[in-house]
C-alpha cells in the first residue's frame, strides 16, 4: 500500500463527512446565491433595456427633474456590484 494514496483517501473521506448541524447551510446558501445572481442580472440588463425600448419610460424620465439623480444612482449601484 502506498502511504500517499491512503492519506489522500483519508482526506477525501473526511471531506465528504459533513456534520449534521452544517448540512443545511449549503441549500440556504445556494438559494441566496441564485436570488442575488438573478437580481444582479435583472438590474444590470433590465434597466438599460427599459431605457432603450420603452419610449414612454424614457420620455417620462427626461421630463422629470430627477433624471440625473436616477442615472447617477443607477451607475452608483453598478459600481457597488463590482465591489
Amino acid at each position: 500500500m502506498n502511504p500517499e494514496t491512503e492519506h489522500t483517501k483519508a482526506i477525501e473521506q473526511k471531506a465528504c463527512e459533513i456534520p449534521e448541524h452544517e448540512s443545511g447551510y449549503y441549500e440556504a446558501y445556494a438559494n441566496h446565491a441564485k436570488i442575488l445572481r438573478n437580481w444582479l442580472v435583472a438590474f444590470g440588463i433590465g434597466v438599460p433595456f427599459l431605457f432603450a425600448t420603452n419610449v414612454e419610460f424614457g420620455e417620462a424620465l427626461r421630463e422629470s427633474n430627477n433624471v440625473w439623480l436616477v442615472i447617477s444612482l443607477f451607475f452608483f449601484g453598478r459600481f457597488l456590484q463590482l465591489l
